[in-house]
């Protein structure tokens, strides 16, 4: 018996929109890595590594430096071939370090240049931190390997066989801090691995580290 206009009050609350919100880690950590093995692939020289920063302070970059250890190097990384930082680094900034002669119009203004990153399917990278007066390892991609822990040329990640050639890695947003245990960073499915396997073509994260669609 009636038709109260008080209907016509009523209003939709706005859509949720969500914006791009920088992860936050404990630490730095490893957050993508392009390596390749082969002239054969056309572009074997394209190999670069990106750091980020999570933390919600901004972080010294001195305190902190990278590793290499080139076909496992009997189980220990390399000092020789540490590449130092400098400057500051805030929350949600990165750092990308290239491999010498990386083609340029893929990466025009990298931040390091880092000659013994010459990483193919098989060579380690860790981040380490100071600690005093010495650097400790708390991230890496790979681990330096002997006899006992050979990777016979490639790692699998999450689930791939062989993902560590000729790939681009991502790590996934829902890390929250670095990972000294590489069989549990690599994982044995896309669900338990901390990285996400991407065709060696696929450069659209490079350079950012915010939410996405991790399939």
């Amino acid at each position: 018996g009636t038709y109260s206009p008080d209907i016509a009050e009523f209003e939709p609350e706005d859509p949720t929109i969500l914006e791009d919100v920088a992860p936050i880690t404990s630490d730095l950590i490893i957050s993508e890595v392009r390596v390749t093995s082969s002239a054969e692939e056309g572009d074997y020289r394209n190999t670069y590594i990106e750091v980020y920063n999570g933390t919600e302070e901004e972080v010294d970059l001195s305190d902190y430096a990278l590793q290499y250890a080139s076909n496992g190097n009997n189980g220990v990384y390399n000092q020789e071939t540490q590449l130092t930082f400098d400057g500051l680094l805030g929350h949600g900034e990165l750092i990308i370090i290239v491999r010498s002669n990386t083609d340029p119009t893929l990466i025009e203004f990298p931040d390091y240049e880092w000659s013994q990153l010459t990483a193919n399917g098989d060579d380690a990278v860790g981040l380490f931190k100071k600690n005093g007066s010495e650097f400790e390892l708390i991230d890496q991609y790979g681990e330096p390997f002997d006899e006992a822990n050979d990777p016979d040329g490639a790692w699998d990640i999450a689930g791939e066989s062989g993902a560590s050639k000729n790939q681009v890695l991502w790590r996934k947003w829902s890390v929250s801090g670095p990972n000294i245990d590489w069989s549990a960073s690599a994982g044995s499915s896309k669900d338990d691995s901390e990285w996400i396997v991407k065709e060696k073509g696929n450069y659209s994260n490079l350079g950012t580290f915010t939410p996405k669609d991790e399939d």
